[in-house]
């Protein structure tokens, strides 16, 4: 699955969300501090309380994507494929070039067998943010469960050569396809994990 790597609004209103103090946070009580309070309840593993505060944020917001990105991922992980699904849908209806959005979707449906229509889902995140290393990876153990390994290695590939790929990323050997594919070049063959660029 893959989880946002950063929640929307200042770096001031995500701390305060992360700490649930929203009583200090300026945008308490508006949409946007909803919505922050959620993602920080998610990652607490507080799933039902990170419902209610992306309900209401949509609630102050029907349109708001970032709220039913970040509920979809919550139903996600609660193991609600279909209504998981039902968040990303409507959030690529407000907004088909959100490109999270995409590849969350494409991780949903991979998780309910559906490799074909999330490989194509990974595409489409792609096609958007051709530099995001996570998706290609993701799109590659996709390829790996429909048993492309050719195709899959090519993912891989393309994962290890980008910047930034982020330090929790796996190393070669706890790829999927290891068994059948050769390490592709710049994937380190150790425990060790592939470190982030640094920034310029």
């Amino acid at each position: 699955m893959q989880r946002p790597r950063h929640h929307p609004g200042t770096s001031e209103n995500r701390g305060c969300a992360r700490e649930l103090r929203p009583r200090h946070c300026p945008d308490a009580g508006s949409r946007r501090g909803h919505n922050n309070q959620g993602n920080a309840l998610h990652e607490l593993g507080r799933y039902g309380e990170a419902i209610e505060s992306f309900d209401r944020a949509i609630a102050l917001k029907p349109g708001f994507v970032e709220a039913y990105c970040g509920r979809g991922n919550v139903h996600h992980a609660h193991g609600n494929h279909d209504a998981a699904l039902a968040d990303r849908d409507r959030a690529l209806a407000l907004d088909p070039n959100h490109a999270p959005a995409h590849a969350n979707r494409a991780t949903t449906l991979r998780n309910q067998a559906r490799f074909e229509e999330a490989v194509l889902s990974f595409d489409r995140a792609l096609a958007l943010e051709p530099g995001n290393a996570v998706t290609h990876r993701n799109r590659g153990i996709t390829l790996r469960n429909r048993g492309l390994l050719a195709e899959a290695m090519a993912s891989f590939e393309r994962a290890a050569t980008l910047p930034r790929v982020h330090s929790s990323m796996p190393a070669w050997r706890d790829f999927p396809c290891r068994s059948s594919c050769p390490p592709p070049r710049g994937l380190p063959t150790s425990g060790s994990a592939i470190e982030p660029a640094s920034k310029s």
